[in-house]
């Protein structure tokens, strides 16, 4: 039973889905509904009426106005449109908005993944002649590559797990930005984890891998 200052008790007949009429960055509220000819004179107002036409003629938004105005002389049609455009007038800042967001992560992200690459490579490839070393000393190829690599890997690992503690605890800022969509989404923290360190293991594997292949008289030689 629903009971309010306005009206009487009401049996309650069925319980729908939340709905966001305001729009998806809002908080859902408590709603209720009820038949238009039950309401009283203060919460009788202007409706909104819903239709999905079976005749694709009557898609005509002027065909809709008339067939609202052959109801009667007292009814007065406001607007008509369709739901796409509602839903574009109601989505249009937030669609913007993330739009502008997504952006500005791509563009981190590729700065990200190009400073990991730049360092890591330049780090590994500083080692030159340590490389020449070992593999003077009988080191194979495929051994000092991969040390080379783990050797990467370790501060990649730290500097990756430092930055997606702080992620977890930014995100709670992106909550009221978000429908439908938690902000500490799986895939997306493992993707971004997947592609930074591969990032790094490419860059410091590909320099390791050239410097192995060089003469081991020529990489003491280098500075």
């Amino acid at each position: 039973m629903l009971e309010t200052i306005a009206q009487p008790s009401a049996r309650i007949i069925g319980v729908v889905g939340d709905v966001r009429i305001h729009g998806p960055e809002y908080d859902v509220r408590p709603e209720f509904y009820y038949l238009y000819g039950q309401a009283d004179a203060k919460r009788a107002g202007p409706m909104r009426i819903v239709l999905r036409p079976r005749m694709a003629a009557m898609l005509s938004s002027e065909r809709l106005r008339q067939i609202a105005q052959g109801l009667g002389p007292t009814v007065l049609v406001g607007s008509v449109q369709f739901s796409t455009e509602d839903v574009d007038q109601v989505t249009v800042t937030p669609r913007h908005r993330t739009l502008l967001l997504s952006l500005l992560g791509a563009l981190g992200l590729v700065l990200t993944l190009v400073g990991i690459f730049s360092m890591t490579a330049y780090t590994v490839a500083r080692r030159t002649q340590e490389i020449g070393i070992r593999m003077a000393f009988g080191a194979r190829a495929s051994d000092v590559v991969r040390a080379m690599v783990r050797d990467a890997a370790w501060p990649a690992f730290v500097g990756l797990s430092m930055g997606l503690l702080g992620a977890l605890y930014e995100t709670r800022i992106l909550a009221s930005f978000l429908f439908e969509t938690t902000p500490h989404d799986p895939a997306t923290f493992a993707a971004v984890a997947a592609l930074m360190s591969a990032a790094a293991l490419v860059a410091a594997w590909v320099p390791a891998r050239r410097a192995a292949q060089v003469d081991p008289v020529i990489a003491l030689r280098a500075e």
